[in-house]
């Protein structure tokens, strides 16, 4: 019987504890993380099926402000680098 939390943080740690698994199962069965693989995964842990990022990612700021890592912004840019994991659907 699947256990059941009223606690957000450990409904949280169960999605990912899910969707680690997926992960896990997936590349033990394939030998391979692809694409498909991490769309799979993020519709475990997001509860959707939106795949890859479609707006603008969140710039990350060092303790100064100073912007250290931009994420791709533009969908078909990421789409692209993404295709390295393997074919997407």
């Amino acid at each position: 019987m699947p256990q059941t939390f009223t606690n957000p943080a450990a409904k949280e740690v169960l999605r990912y504890r899910q969707a680690l698994r997926i992960g896990y199962d997936q590349v033990k069965g394939s030998g391979l993380l692809t694409a498909n693989h991490i769309i799979e995964i993020q519709a475990e842990l997001e509860r959707n099926h939106a795949g890859f990022r479609k707006l603008p990612g969140t710039e990350l700021k060092n303790g100064s402000g100073q912007v250290i890592y931009t994420p791709p912004q533009d969908p078909t840019e990421i789409i692209t680098l993404m295709r390295d994991f393997g074919t997407i659907h």
